[in-house]
């Protein structure tokens, strides 16, 4: 049997130039074209990589990083997430995108909703989230932003009306369309600023 491609679920094509490194840390020593020490709230972006640690030396002649301490690696959240809202023609809708391996804490922890807030330059008040899980309404309330839960979502394979009347939950709505015109209809200073863009 032949399968056929989807060309929305396309792995992203690998850019022909090397990614540029870049580091920052609190206290950075650097010799060009051949090393870098770096102590103190270490940062690493390569590409799609971003490593963070107490310490890190790198010899460029090997391309060779040494990470000690406290150290987390992750992959860039938008990895798929990007491309895929760019084939799709959405991406121009969207002034911040954070996927779930940008941050450390996964969803009840309010960490995802307070980076796109950060990226976003607002307020947590200023933001209503629009879920579909348990999840999503203890991250919003975490966050102190306002929630509007759908039926239309996963949540675990249990409906999320039993949530009705949870502390933080501004209301249960039946689809994505209706939570849009809950917006408009209750936020409506904020939703004329995101739809004059």
């Amino acid at each position: 049997m032949t399968l056929r491609g989807s060309r929305l679920l396309t792995a992203p094509t690998k850019p022909a130039t090397k990614p540029a490194m870049v580091i920052t840390a609190g206290k950075l020593t650097a010799q060009t074209d051949q090393d870098a020490q770096a102590e103190d709230g270490v940062e690493l972006r390569y590409g799609e990589l971003l490593l963070n640690a107490d310490k890190l030396s790198y010899r460029v002649v090997e391309d060779l990083a040494r990470a000690e301490g406290n150290v987390r690696i992750q992959h860039n959240g938008n990895l798929f997430t990007g491309p895929l809202l760019q084939k799709m023609e959405l991406a121009p809708l969207f002034d911040a995108v954070v996927a779930g391996d940008e941050v450390a804490e996964k969803k009840p922890h309010p960490a995802l909703l307070l980076e796109a807030c950060r990226r976003l330059r607002l307020h947590p008040a200023e933001v209503t989230l629009i879920g579909d899980s348990v999840n999503d309404a203890q991250a919003a309330r975490a966050a102190g932003c306002g929630c509007l839960l759908v039926e239309t979502g996963y949540n675990e394979g249990e409906g999320v009306a039993s949530l009705a009347g949870a502390p933080g939950l501004d209301a249960i709505l039946p689809s994505l369309a209706d939570a849009v015109q809950w917006v408009l209809q209750h936020r409506p200073a904020r939703a004329r600023d995101a739809t004059t863009r």
